[in-house]
């Protein structure tokens, strides 16, 4: 009775390193295709982040805190180019202009 149960246990530490294999096997697969997703994606969907990359983008190109659309239209603005951060807080632009200022300097 007591070899049948060390066979056991034996097949039961091969399972848990086929178990970690095959979990790792996947977790690869699914690495590779969100990275595929991601470079195929050209900007961010949600209207948030892209504002947010907009102005960080124009902070550091054009050292200028506006924004080039019209995410919202309260308040009215005159024409479409208009200062940023009406409603939002800046920070969070200005860490992503610090990583893309780090960017183009490497």
């Amino acid at each position: 009775m007591e070899k049948h149960h060390d066979a056991t246990r034996t097949r039961s530490r091969a399972d848990h390193g086929l178990d970690l294999l095959l979990a790792l096997l996947l977790f690869a697969v699914a690495l590779v295709v969100r990275w595929q997703y991601v470079e195929a994606i050209e900007f961010p969907p949600l209207g948030s982040s892209a504002f947010y990359l907009t102005t960080a983008e124009n902070l550091v190109t054009r050292q200028i805190l506006e924004v080039d659309v019209l995410w919202n239209y309260h308040p009215p603005f005159a024409t479409v180019t208009h200062p940023s951060h009406e409603r939002l807080m800046p920070l969070t632009t200005g860490l992503i202009a610090a990583s893309y200022a780090a960017e183009k300097f490497l």
